[in-house]
C-alpha cells in the first residue's frame, strides 16, 4: 500500500499509537517497561541530513504529548551543530522535551573492532552533551555494517545503542529508511496487539507535501546551499549570491 510521508500522516501514526494506549518512552526505560510488559512506543529520529526537518518533528511530537529522542551527527558535511544556526535548533529541540542521543558515522573512522568503536563514541558523546549540558545515554549508528548490526552492548559501552537485541528483536523495530515503511506502524499485528515498538524515522523524508526521495533530497541540498551563501554574503559584503543586483562599487544591495 502506497504510504505518503507528510506531516499529516506522521501526526497520524502518533494518534492511533495513542489511542491503542501506547505510552512513549525514551531508550533507558525501555527494559523495565519491556518486563512489565507494557505498551510503549520507542520513537527515534536520526538526524542524517535535515535539522530543520527535525526541528518540525520535534515540535509535532511535543504537541502530541509525545517524547522522542534525536540522534544527531557530530562528524559529517549535512550540517554543522555547533555553528548559531544548529545550536539554535538543537536547543529548541531540548527545549520542546526531547532527548538527544549520539548518531555515531561509522563511515568517518576506518575499520575498527568492538573497543575501538566504544571508545571513539565516547569521545564525541561527550563533545555532544558538554556543548549543550546534556547527558548522553544513546547511540545510534550510521550506515551500520556487519558488526554493528550483531548488537553487541560493548559497541557503545556504557551507553545504550539502538541496536542491541533489546530493541531490535525483543521490540518489534519498524523504520522508513529509503523514504519508505517495510511494514506500516499502524497495519502490522505487533501494534494491533499492543506490543512494544520501536519507531525510527528520518527528518529528511517527511513534509507538508508527498514528495519523490529524490526530490526530497534535492530540497534539503537546495536549502543548504541557501544557507552557504547567505552565510558568505554576511562574511563577505563583496560576495553577491546569484540573483541578486550589486550597486556600481559592487556591493550586495
Amino acid at each position: 500500500m502506497s504510504f505518503q510521508f507528510t506531516y499529516e500522516n506522521y501526526t497520524r501514526i502518533l494518534g492511533k499509537l495513542t489511542d491503542r494506549g501506547y505510552a512513549f518512552a525514551l531508550f533507558p526505560e525501555a527494559l523495565k517497561l519491556f518486563e512489565r510488559k507494557k505498551s510503549f512506543a520507542l520513537i527515534r529520529h536520526d538526524v542524517d541530513l535535515d535539522l530543520q526537518g527535525a526541528l518540525k518533528l520535534a515540535e509535532l511530537d511535543a504537541e502530541s504529548s509525545v517524547r522522542a529522542t534525536f540522534f544527531l551527527l557530530i562528524r559529517t558535511e549535512h550540517y554543522n551543530l555547533f555553528s548559531d544556526t544548529g545550536t539554535e535548533i538543537v536547543e529548541a529541540i531540548i527545549d520542546l522535551g526531547h532527548e538527544i542521543g549520539l548518531h555515531f558515522n561509522r563511515l568517518s573512522y576506518p575499520e575498527m573492532n568492538i573497543k575501538e568503536i566504544s571508545k571513539a563514541c565516547r569521545k564525541e558523546a561527550d563533545i555532544l552533551g558538554r556543548w549543550f549540558s546534556q547527558k548522553i545515554f544513546t547511540v545510534s549508528f550510521h550506515r551500520p555494517n556487519k558488526l554493528v548490526l550483531e548488537g553487541s552492548p560493548e559497541l557503545s559501552a556504557p551507553m545504550l545503542n539502538t541496536y542491541m537485541p533489546l530493541f531490535i528483536r525483543d521490540i518489534k523495530y519498524l523504520s522508513d529508511s529509503r523514504g519508505e515503511w517495510k511494514h506500516i506502524p499502524m497495519e502490522n499485528e505487533w501494534f494491533k496487539k499492543g506490543m512494544p515498538l520501536h519507531i525510527l524515522t528520518h527528518p529528511i523524508w517527511w513534509k507538508d507535501e508527498d514528495f519523490t526521495p529524490i526530490e526530497k533530497i534535492v530540497g534539503v541540498v537546495e536549502s543548504q546551499k541557501r544557507l552557504l551563501e547567505r552565510s558568505i554574503e554576511k562574511n563577505m559584503n563583496y560576495y553577491i549570491p546569484h540573483g541578486k543586483k550589486s550597486d556600481v562599487n559592487g556591493a550586495s544591495i
